[in-house]
């Protein structure tokens, strides 16, 4: 019985504060992944491989792939983003960070409560994917040090609407009550 399949190119990007990589490479990241997949023939990822004539059927495996894309990312240029909104500065993110107060009550941690928090720069939502599923609080603080946001979410994702804030840098803090735990993302609202 034929296999009722689709063929898909999967690719990434990385964007940081001032810079990104990866786009307008699909091809050479599919190489990548090609030659990632003869080396690790094993790999979970696998669901079947036909190494003849480079073909692999791959699970849908989000977490699999976040741990292999940056590897096929990095060899590609990084470009600079030019916006003419905001204006970035190494430095910019120095005075927000220094007017937040220490909240000793949660132990800070970094990218455990949130796999990620994306698009940055972004202009009409904010989307959250968090690692579990499970009752959040997010709040929104602008570079006054000015909570501008505060909302509880529930789930493994969430999209914040953002239009109408003022562009300009802001923390993202995402809370788990129930682990005391606490974590910031930095954001560009543009």
């Amino acid at each position: 019985m034929p296999i009722d399949d689709s063929t898909f190119w999967i690719g990434a990007v990385n964007i940081g504060m001032d810079s990104i990589q990866g786009l307008g490479f699909l091809w050479s990241q599919m190489c990548a992944l090609e030659g990632y997949m003869h080396q690790h023939p094993n790999s979970s990822l696998i669901l079947s491989a036909n190494t003849s004539r480079d073909e692999f059927r791959l699970k849908p495996d989000k977490k699999i792939l976040k741990e292999i894309y940056p590897g096929l990312v990095a060899p590609c240029p990084k470009y600079k983003i030019i916006s003419d909104q905001v204006e970035y500065k190494e430095d910019s993110w120095a005075p927000i960070e220094k007017k937040l107060k220490a909240e000793s009550q949660y132990r800070k941690v970094e990218n455990t409560i949130a796999e990620s928090v994306y698009p940055v720069p972004a202009s009409d939502f904010i989307d959250i994917d968090f690692t579990n599923s499970g009752n959040y609080t997010v709040q929104l603080i602008d570079n006054s040090g000015r909570i501008i946001l505060s909302r509880k979410v529930s789930g493994k994702f969430s999209e914040l609407a953002i239009n109408g804030f003022r562009p300009g840098f802001c923390i993202l803090r995402v809370y788990a009550p129930d682990d005391k735990m606490m974590e910031t993302h930095r954001v560009i609202i543009k």
